[in-house]
């Protein structure tokens, strides 16, 4: 399953800089280990406006690898261990693809 959540753009640098792995969330939208998080990064002055499309964390795929909850978390919230998805464009020129879709690897 793909998750698009929002993030403030401060934690979003720490994401795109290695330095955070995980996020913090309510287990609102039943998260499995597998599942695929797309991020939209927003303003931190303004919760619900979107910085532009410049951020590098924006529209990339982060796949969730772990998922802890119980143990010193809020009720119904999860700590999600997420890896950056590697993305290949095809590019060859020639080959039996015809299309130039993004492969994941």
């Amino acid at each position: 399953m793909i998750h698009e959540l929002k993030i403030k753009q401060q934690y979003a640098d720490r994401i795109f800089d290695g330095v955070k792995n995980f996020e913090i969330r309510k287990n609102d939208r039943d998260y499995q280990v597998g599942d695929i998080i797309i991020f939209k990064v927003l303003d931190n002055r303004y919760v619900y406006e979107y910085i532009d499309n410049s951020h590098p964390l924006t529209d990339t795929g982060w796949k969730i690898i772990y998922i802890h909850t119980g143990l010193g978390m809020k009720d119904d919230y999860v700590v999600l261990g997420i890896k950056r998805m590697e993305i290949v464009t095809n590019l060859c020129k020639g080959s039996d693809k015809d299309d130039n879709s993004p492969t994941n690897v």
